[in-house]
């Protein structure tokens, strides 16, 4: 009853329900056509046919503008592919550049001036009087104050000139800019970074010397690149930088007047390493480096003719992506300055556990002649103004004053004796305590590693070792832990691939 009465409320059973139509997808017919045409005489007859061609695969390879080998070891070749196409992107610009380049320079006053895309037809006369002012300066080494939409303008017109320009002068400049603006205008760090690797890519320019010690972006992918190919040193360096998962810079004790020596003589040890223990044309052949290819397009982001733009594919050794090299370089360095400390007393070493002995050898060789043997000495440190009111007063020297101390001190030693005659023990008999039984008990089956160490055995020291299924600078760091906890202090220290007890504990041992 209740459901009838619901029903006069349904407003779509009233509606009357039409059909959708249905969608019928048109049939294009791509065959070809034949069209005849009534022709003007009886003798004469035309056939047109009209006909959509396929486009076919094309199987000729796509070769390169450019292909040669750098000198660098690391890069092993380098193609620079043209942009085909039939339009002109930026020509104007380009035509224009060329113009502006022809300007004599003028003294100018600073013109704000800004812009996404900075081109010249963008340039009022006294933007453009300055601009060529700012360029000049910049020529000759000067850089001075200038917006950021000015110092595009200068980098696109390099860009695009290329070998219309002295290419060397133009890279000089670029790296000019990256140096002296960058800390301005941030963002010229990765991008200006990536321009330089791509200008010198496509005109044979070896990288930029020293350009490594101005730092790059952590995320550019071709740091090989800037890796300058003078001598070992310089492989040395970018290793540094790249290759290794410890940095000494960040120690305390590469500070101050030290710095000097760890900066010269850890590098120094790595190069040597170098040039001793790397086949050639490859970097350190203990270590597994990886083989890659980069395809990039140049100057990505910046305004750039098309006659300019080219593809860059890169075959290269990489050398910051090999986590085995990574732990080897971090070793050595670890290695290097544990010598460095033990030169300059510093008791303190740090854990070194993937460098083979080959390395040792050569690293030992090297602070042997760089350093020598010297004697082990501790660093004296500067008392805090505090501690020195602290010190007895200086007097001069008397015999009355010194009777008259020795007289009060009886006094008092007579008062203490009568106050606690009565609660005195019997005296006990002291036992002998013997540091070296205790450390001998703490150290179990290490003590002979010791004892090694007193003699200064160092074949006597790598049977130990081996026998006891360690390596020799974990052992040792295990028993300077010991002896710290009993002594205070280390007892072991390295003088050159193998252990020594220090000089003063050996009496003590």
């Amino acid at each position: 009853m209740y459901d009838k009465k619901d029903d006069f409320w349904d407003i779509d059973k009233l509606v009357p329900k039409k059909e959708k139509p249905k969608y019928v997808r048109p049939v294009h017919d791509t065959e070809a056509v034949e069209i005849s045409i009534e022709p003007k005489s009886h003798d004469e007859s035309t056939v047109l046919c009209r006909t959509i061609p396929q486009r076919e695969p094309t199987s000729e390879p796509r070769l390169p503008e450019l292909e040669y080998s750098p000198a660098s070891p690391l890069i092993s070749s380098v193609k620079i592919y043209r942009e085909k196409s039939g339009y002109g992107y930026y020509g104007q610009f380009c035509e224009d550049a060329e113009r502006v380049a022809k300007i004599p320079p003028q003294e100018a006053e600073h013109v704000p001036y800004f812009s996404y895309v900075p081109q010249f037809c963008q340039l009022s006369r006294a933007q453009l009087a300055f601009y060529v002012h700012f360029r000049d300066r910049v020529f000759h080494g000067e850089y001075i104050k200038a917006d950021f939409s000015y110092i595009l303008l200068l980098i696109y017109e390099i860009i695009n000139r290329g070998d219309r320009a002295d290419v060397h002068e133009g890279r000089r400049t670029l790296c000019g800019i990256y140096k002296n603006y960058r800390g301005e205008y941030p963002r010229l760090s990765r991008s200006l970074c990536s321009y330089i690797c791509d200008y010198s890519l496509i005109h044979r320019l070896p990288p930029p010397e020293s350009f490594l010690e101005l730092g790059l972006p952590d995320d550019f992918a071709l740091k090989e690149f800037f890796v300058y190919y003078g001598d070992s040193r310089d492989y040395a360096k970018a290793l540094m930088n790249f290759c290794s998962a410890y940095d000494y810079k960040k120690s305390k004790f590469a500070q101050g007047d030290a710095r000097a020596i760890f900066d010269t003589h850890i590098v120094g040890a790595l190069s040597y390493v170098l040039e001793k223990c790397s086949e050639p044309g490859k970097i350190l052949s203990a270590a597994a480096l990886e083989d890659n290819t980069v395809t990039r397009e140049a100057y990505a982001g910046a305004l750039c003719a098309f006659s300019t733009r080219r593809r860059i594919e890169v075959s290269y050794c990489s050398f910051s992506r090999s986590h085995e090299l990574r732990f080897l370089i971090a070793d050595i360095i670890k290695y290097s300055e544990n010598k460095i400390r033990a030169t300059l007393g510093i008791k303190s070493r740090l854990g070194v556990y993937s460098v083979p002995d080959n390395i040792r050898a050569v690293l030992d060789e090297y602070f042997a002649e760089a350093l020598g043997r010297t004697p082990r000495t501790f660093k004296k440190t500067e008392r805090e103004e505090y501690e020195k009111l602290y010190d007895a007063p200086r007097t001069e020297l008397s015999l009355k004053n010194a009777e008259d101390i020795e007289n009060s001190s009886w006094r008092v030693t007579k008062l203490l004796v009568e106050a606690f005659a009565e609660e005195e023990p019997e005296p006990v008999a002291p036992e002998p305590e013997s540091c070296e039984g205790d450390l001998r008990s703490a150290l179990g089956e290490k003590y002979e590693f010791l004892t090694a160490a007193l003699d200064e055995n160092a074949k006597k020291q790598n049977e130990i070792a081996s026998r006891l299924g360690k390596m020799k600078d974990v052992l040792a760091d295990e028993i300077n832990e010991i002896a710290a906890e009993l002594l205070g202090d280390i007892i072991l220290e390295d003088i050159g691939g193998y252990y020594s007890v220090v000089e003063d504990y050996k009496e003590l041992i």
